[in-house]
């Protein structure tokens, strides 16, 4: 359509997740660990070429997150009438 002016937002987000409860022992240990492998040369650049960005925050900043991004999809899903198919 001549004229329409359309702004596209898209990204992809993937976390480490484990079962509630699991946040003790070995499962506990492991995401500093994810953390820590950004920092070696082969993977950040491997995650570079790959377009991928990492933010290694909190579980309490990603959540704060999904819930903004909830908030913020859920207005205008509303706003403009979308139901699903």
């Amino acid at each position: 359509m001549r004229g329409l002016a359309v702004r596209i937002v898209a990204f992809y987000m993937a976390g480490f997740m484990v079962p509630l409860g699991a946040m003790h022992g070995n499962a506990w240990q492991t995401g500093p660990a994810f953390c820590d492998a950004r920092h070696e040369p082969e993977v950040a650049q491997r995650l570079r070429d790959l377009g991928l960005v990492l933010d290694p925050g909190t579980p309490e900043a990603r959540n704060e997150f999904l819930a903004a991004e909830r908030t913020r999809w859920s207005k205008l899903v509303k706003e403009i009438g979308l139901q699903p198919e």
